[in-house]
């Protein structure tokens, strides 16, 4: 499976494109919206792993992009501290989580329950 990692913080992009390749993805690691921007133009890939803030976006916006190629991308949205609200509002969409940095660990336990627990339609709503 093609896994996009977003992360402008190097150490942690590289920590999480490890725990990726660990568990049998295939990872493209990437520091900025634009460079995801255009992998996702690129080709489909099956898991978006994206931080919350990316400079003047939000992870969110490549969330609609990315199911823009693949409809039922599977997405877990890094953020600082847990965020209950963003959850909420997010597991509406129907495949997607959100994961506080301190639990990066659990990454891939997260996606199997995303996959496992994915819920609703496909994200449809253009950018």
């Amino acid at each position: 499976m093609l896994a996009l990692i977003v992360d402008p913080d190097a150490a942690r992009l590289s920590r999480t494109t490890d725990i990726m390749r660990a568990a049998g993805y295939r990872p493209i690691s990437v520091s900025c919206f634009e460079e995801a921007r255009r992998c996702i133009e690129a080709g489909a890939i099956n898991v978006l792993v994206v931080q919350e803030r990316l400079g003047a976006y939000h992870g969110v916006h490549l969330l609609y992009l990315a199911r823009r190629t693949n409809p039922h991308v599977t997405v877990v949205v890094v953020t600082r501290e847990p965020d209950a609200f963003l959850e909420r509002e997010l597991t509406v969409m129907g495949g997607v989580r959100t994961l506080a940095i301190a639990d990066l660990p659990t990454l891939v336990q997260t996606l199997a329950d995303v996959a496992l627990h994915s819920h609703g339609p496909p994200l449809t709503k253009p950018m």
